[in-house]
């Protein structure tokens, strides 16, 4: 199962949205998970050091002579359960964009894509467009909702970051989009916690696992 987190606008939370959902996945529903890293920050996000593989950069410009399997040498462990296939370095190659999201929507573990704003290349949007469940993550504040006027995709659901703080909620964002809000994560200290000292020193806090556990 290929689920793919998006967004129209940095700062949105798609990075920590996905990286949340693969947790869930792994440690509250026990599944196998491979957390495919589009944006380029979840190495850092889970207190890896920076890949030293080509990444998937480097595979989809090595061409069709270097096989889809391979993309299973570049993984990297997080835990027991999850996997991530980092980005890596230098410039995508669109040509191995269908190849690659038709290799990630049949893996039998549940993938988790974060594509952030790549959504807008053509890896991005294949990856989108092959996802069993195609998720926007949307910040609940009148400069993201200006960018949901023109979506380069249809969301299937939507995950809504908010700040208690700000009277925007779920209702006005999922009548734009036009999608249902299946969670909505408040601003929370303890998630910047764990960004800033990586996942897996510091876990996610429980309540954000389970509010992200059923979105996927």
């Amino acid at each position: 199962m290929l689920v793919a987190c998006w967004t129209v606008k940095g700062g949105a939370g798609a990075t920590v949205v996905a990286a949340g959902m693969a947790a869930a996945q792994a440690q509250l529903l026990r599944h196998d998970v491979l957390l495919v890293d589009l944006a380029g920050d979840q190495p850092l996000l889970h207190g890896l050091p920076p890949s030293s593989s080509a990444g998937l950069r480097g595979w989809t410009r090595a061409g069709p002579a270097v096989p889809v399997d391979a993309l299973g040498r570049l993984e990297e462990p997080v835990d027991e359960r999850r996997r991530l296939l980092p980005a890596g370095e230098g410039a995508w190659c669109d040509d191995r964009a269908h190849a690659l999201a038709a290799t990630l929507a049949g893996d039998e573990r549940i993938v988790v894509a974060d594509v952030g704003q790549e959504v807008g290349r053509p890896v991005g949007a294949s990856l989108v467009a092959a996802a069993e469940r195609s998720i926007l993550v949307v910040r609940a504040c009148p400069l993201s909702m200006r960018a949901l006027a023109e979506l380069p995709a249809v969301p299937d659901a939507v995950v809504v970051v908010r700040d208690r703080r700000r009277a925007l909620g779920w209702r006005g964002v999922a009548n734009r989009c036009g999608a249902p809000v299946v969670a909505e994560i408040e601003v929370d200290p303890a998630i910047g916690a764990s960004v800033d000292a990586g996942e897996t020193k510091r876990p996610f806090p429980r309540r954000f696992l389970l509010a992200l556990g059923g979105a996927a």
